[in-house]
């Protein structure tokens, strides 16, 4: 676990300001207690503006009385409304304003769903608002790291270096078990982190079960998202879900989305092209925080140091992959995610593919040893697509930087960081 500092940089400020700089709105969205509202508020007395948040339920009602007086209180600055979604009225509003003016950074908004779902927002605020996806803590805001990993990963000249100083297998699986979530992070141990999550969870699906009309209570939503747990960096088959779960199919796929809604999982699309005409078009679903994901599957205090944990795999690469889905939330020019399998059951765990058209190949292994055998699918895809990859990676727990090819190479996941 990265030692707690007083107080943690986040790596997309940088993004949010220069949105700030050209857009009218500027929205920070993502799960609930990923630290938005104190980033709100930070860029709020940066910026001179006025801060609301729609927790209040004065000033929620306030809002919803009068929203078109609301949205003016800063007319010549900046203002604040955190957790706009509990007032979606204030959309329509906002949008009054905006119309009037095109001066950019009039309001920074923040929400706990995703605002582009709102109806209110797709019909209002399309080509005003820029959204910037806040995520738990990553190792590189925990160890205060300025990584370059995903620009530097797309270069010819990428030669990945390991420090004198390395992490061992354990030290990597520690801190997936502690995930990134700040509040879990003040925990002074296991027991009272998972303490946290049970009662974010329950406390949350106690808030969002009235809208979920495939669960009835919110022990069903835990359950549920204990489910995906088991198959975060795995294919989601509706069917096999439907099947073990009880709901059906429909239900799923609203189930899903609910919780993409929340930030609470992310769907990564297969990948294809015309050249891969055999890839299964199924996506992979993963759990947005590994610790989360460790309390839902009872990951035990031995964990880290078990070899033979059944868990560990699906720790490590949910890690791993929300370390890269963070990284990419920092850059203004954001890479796509895919996955890759074929009907020979080939697969790629992560293929990223950035504005140019250029493919990075990632496999995630927890294993700190590696054999010319993990890159079969990555030599498969840079020998069909050629033009297109940059480079393929194996990403695995042990400590050298290990050669397997023309721009193949297995690294110790610490140079993500």
């Amino acid at each position: 676990m990265a030692e707690q500092r007083s107080y943690i940089n986040r790596a997309v400020k940088a993004t949010l300001k220069r949105a700030l700089d050209d857009t009218r709105v500027v929205a920070i969205q993502g799960a609930r207690q990923t630290g938005k509202s104190t980033l709100a508020k930070e860029l709020a007395t940066e910026n001179n503006a006025r801060y609301l948040t729609m927790d209040v339920s004065s000033v929620r009602e306030s809002a919803r009385v009068n929203p078109a007086d609301f949205v003016r209180q800063a007319p010549e600055g900046m203002l604040v409304i955190d957790e706009i979604q509990r007032v979606p009225e204030l959309i329509l509003a906002i949008k009054e304003v905006v119309d009037s003016s095109a001066r950019p950074g009039q309001f920074l908004i923040t929400g706990s769903s995703d605002l582009s779902k709102l109806s209110e927002v797709q019909e209002s605020l399309a080509g005003r608002l820029e959204r910037v996806e806040l995520m738990p803590f990553s190792q590189e805001e925990l160890l205060d790291a300025h990584s370059s990993f995903l620009t530097s990963a797309f270069s010819d000249d990428y030669q990945p270096e390991v420090d004198a100083v390395f992490l061992s297998r354990s030290e990597y699986l520690e801190a997936a078990l502690c995930g990134g979530y700040p509040e879990a992070h003040l925990r002074a141990s296991k027991q009272r982190r998972d303490i946290w999550f049970d009662n974010y969870l329950r406390l949350l699906f106690e808030q969002e079960s009235g809208n979920a009309k495939y669960v009835n209570n919110p022990e069903e939503m835990i359950r549920f998202l204990g489910y995906l747990a088991s198959i975060s960096g795995k294919e989601a088959v509706v069917n096999n879900i439907s099947n073990d779960t009880g709901i059906k199919r429909y239900g799923v796929e609203q189930l899903i989305a609910q919780l993409s809604k929340l930030f609470l999982v992310r769907v990564v699309p297969a990948w294809s092209t015309n050249l891969t005409n055999r890839a299964i078009k199924l996506p992979k679903v993963f759990l947005n925080d590994s610790g989360l994901l460790a309390r839902l599957l009872h990951a035990g205090s031995d964990t880290a140091t078990n070899l033979f944990s059944p868990i560990v795999g699906t720790l490590f690469e949910t890690f791993i992959c929300n370390e890269l889905f963070r990284m990419a939330g920092a850059l203004d020019a954001q890479p796509e995610f895919y996955h890759y399998r074929d009907t020979r059951k080939r697969e790629v765990d992560i293929v990223i593919e950035d504005e140019h058209g250029k493919i990075l190949l990632i496999e995630v292994k927890a294993s700190s040893t590696v054999a010319a055998s993990d890159f079969a699918a990555i030599n498969y895809l840079m020998e069909r697509h050629a033009g297109r990859v940059a480079r393929g990676l194996v990403i695995y727990t042990g400590a050298k930087v290990l050669p397997f090819g023309e721009r193949r190479q297995a690294i110790p996941a610490q140079l993500l960081w």
